[in-house]
């Protein structure tokens, strides 16, 4: 029976280690992946970033532009907005 039961703790032994490499192989492969991904990331859709960044303030800007001219057209929004430019600038 002593023998029986070594056999079965070698037994134990070798499927552990197959699970240990299985493992080790899969999280090898996995970071593979990701330092791939990580690179995809970092040429792909960082300047795709900085372009919708840009647009997106060029926008802005040039929506503030177009509000400072209606703005100089009418006494009274100029009015309003020296007096929200004052109060901003206090």
């Amino acid at each position: 029976q002593v023998s029986g039961e070594e056999k079965l703790k070698a037994t134990f032994e070798e499927f552990k280690r197959y699970e240990d490499e299985r493992v080790e192989q899969w999280c090898a492969e996995l970071d593979a992946r990701l330092d791939a991904l990580s690179i995809d990331f970092a040429e792909e859709l960082y300047p795709h970033m900085l372009t919708a960044i840009a647009g997106r303030r060029w926008v802005m800007g040039h929506e503030l532009r177009l509000a400072m001219m209606k703005c100089a057209e009418s006494l009274e929004m100029r009015q309003a907005f020296a007096d929200v430019v004052s109060a901003r600038v206090a």
